[in-house]
């Protein structure tokens, strides 16, 4: 929703009024110039109001880039308290956390709420100057071609179409002063997009390996990775190495880096030092959505998607078919509990799975991970949330299913 926001405030800013705009600057000069053909000296009225017009927005600016940064700042606060609120609601109301992120969600929004109003503030200033000086600029031009008409210097005629033009000489600069004061948000919400189109890319900068199977050798060779901010390393120069057809059981305390060294063969961290290979090439130089389709992971939480459950474990893998799904199913203890269900694997799930319970997610998620048969599983913590005995009957069905494939499991039993 940020990001949109963004986007909108770029699109109205370049909108068609500041296109208008700018092209109505050069005519200031031809309609001053008709203005001291007609009135003479009346010319200095709308001359010495342009100034002060675009003076005042130039003026506010520095300060609505302040009150912009600000406002933009505090907004993405709030909206991540609302965020982490509503993702955790269940464990504000058992524990409790509802006065703390209730006070959190006050004082961001009332520091939003303050940073908004000054910056409202600060642009009805410039834009209020700016709409005094074109009255006063053809105000000014009246009351000084009355003078000029009595000294019979200007005819009534030519004293309305100086009056008349003085308001096409003033009103370019008033609406470019007015959009002065929408450049600063629009040049936060630049920032904000561009530091975002920099991010770093997880395609490789030539050409991409798209492999379609491995052989499902792992090797880390003299990994380093420190998390950011970490004043320590949770990896510093880890050497493994897992034979292909090899299954390897990562066991430690918690915080030892087991879950790091999963999503470091996966691509999702990339190492500060040191290589990760699969197959004997660098996981950097492949495509990482060919990579990962070829590797089935289960990790320690089970996201699961809004949709049915079939969706959840087929995605949009063609080769994964009706058999190959009841198959991974039956594997994983999924079909023990949509098989007795009327609209079985056409259920919808709510958001993240809500509903089923923590054994049940797991289970969706590890047919997910075994869908298609691929040669290297990498699980973390799968069966943390099921009883010894699912645990056990799983491990007895996977025992010929992982026969041959490269299998990592990280664990803490």
């Amino acid at each position: 929703t940020g990001m949109m926001r963004e986007l909108e405030t770029l699109r109205d800013f370049f909108a068609s009024a500041t296109m208008t705009a700018l092209v109505d600057v050069p005519f200031i000069v031809v309609t001053l110039v008709f203005i001291a053909l007609l009135g003479g000296a009346l010319v200095w009225v709308p001359l010495a109001a342009n100034p002060i017009i675009l003076g005042a927005g130039l003026l506010t600016r520095p300060a609505l880039d302040r009150l912009s940064a600000r406002s933009m700042s505090e907004a993405l606060t709030k909206q991540s308290v609302l965020v982490e609120t509503v993702g955790a609601l269940e464990m504000v109301k058992t524990s409790g956390a509802g006065r703390l992120l209730g006070q959190r969600w006050k004082k961001a929004n009332e520091q939003h709420s303050d940073s908004s109003t000054r910056q409202r503030l600060v642009s009805t200033i410039a834009t209020t100057v700016s709409v005094s000086a074109n009255t006063l600029a053809y105000a000014g031009t009246v009351v000084a071609g009355v003078f000029l008409i009595a000294d019979h210097k200007l005819t009534t005629g030519a004293l309305v179409a100086c009056s008349i033009l003085s308001g096409r000489a003033v009103q370019p600069l008033a609406t470019i002063a007015a959009l002065l004061t929408r450049l600063s948000a629009t040049r936060t919400a630049y920032r904000q997009i561009n530091a975002m189109m920099e991010t770093d890319s997880e395609e490789p900068a030539g050409t991409a390996l798209k492999p379609t199977r491995f052989d499902g050798r792992i090797e880390l060779r003299g990994v380093e990775f420190r998390y950011p901010g970490a004043a320590e390393k949770t990896l510093d120069g880890l050497d493994l190495a897992i034979p292909a057809g090899q299954r390897v059981a990562l066991l430690g305390k918690v915080g030892s880096g087991k879950s790091t060294i999963a999503r470091l063969i996966l691509g999702l961290y990339p190492p500060g030092e040191g290589l990760v290979m699969i197959d004997g090439t660098d996981i950097r130089q492949y495509d990482p959505h060919a990579m990962r389709g070829l590797i089935g992971t289960a990790l320690q939480e089970p996201v699961l998607l809004s949709g049915t459950v079939r969706e959840n474990i087929v995605l949009d893998r063609g080769h994964v078919d009706e058999t190959e799904m009841l198959r991974v199913a039956e594997l994983s203890g999924t079909h023990g509990f949509m098989g007795r269900l009327a609209n079985g694997y056409d259920l919808r799930l709510a958001d993240r799975g809500e509903g089923l319970s923590g054994g049940q997610r797991q289970s969706i998620s590890l047919a997910r991970a075994l869908a298609g048969k691929p040669q290297i599983l990498v699980f973390d913590e799968p069966t943390s949330s099921m009883d010894q005995g699912t645990e056990a009957q799983l491990m007895q069905r996977l025992e010929a299913e992982l026969k041959g494939r490269t299998f990592v499991l990280i664990t803490h039993r």
